[in-house]
């Protein structure tokens, strides 16, 4: 009946709607620019960025169904759909977009010398970068990382549990 000590049951459509809201659908943040004021990594890649580490954290808990649920939500709020067809398209782009830069990724960080690797690869998205640019979107996106997963997804799991 109560449960004082234990974590709070919700529901994968809960975690779902409030995982999206707060961290996908944030449409705050502008592009990102270096100093010479040259677009290095613009909002929809930003988007996807943040996408991806969602999903690989979601991926490491085991619930998938509520990754399956933000995509679905996420298709539904950035694409006009016509038909189940379409629905089904756009979830499986989205479901390789995000795979390929969690492969991106994992290429880099189980290579011997991540950090020389990844400042010698092309960028993930199709733009030549140089490596003051580089080491901006990556400083953006490990920032935000860690301020995601420490803010929120770590307490999340403390206190949520999802059920299925």
């Amino acid at each position: 009946m109560f449960n004082f000590f234990g974590k709070k049951r919700i529901s994968p459509q809960e975690m779902a709607y409030s995982l999206f809201s707060v961290l996908v659908e944030d449409d705050t943040e502008d592009s990102l620019r270096d100093s010479s004021g040259n677009i290095i990594l613009i909002k929809q890649e930003k988007y996807l960025l943040r996408l991806s580490h969602l999903s690989r954290f979601l991926d490491n808990h085991d619930l998938q169904m509520v990754k399956n649920l933000i995509f679905s939500l996420v298709v539904q709020s950035k694409k006009k759909i016509k038909g189940d067809t379409d629905f089904a398209l756009e979830m499986l782009v989205l479901a390789d977009s995000v795979a390929k830069i969690n492969s991106f990724l994992d290429s880099v960080a189980t290579s011997a010398s991540p950090e020389k690797d990844f400042l010698q690869t092309d960028s993930l998205f199709d733009r030549k970068l140089n490596l003051e640019q580089k080491t901006l979107i990556w400083g953006w996106y490990f920032a935000h990382a860690k301020a995601t997963d420490s803010k929120i997804l770590n307490p999340m799991m403390k206190k949520f549990e999802v059920i299925t």
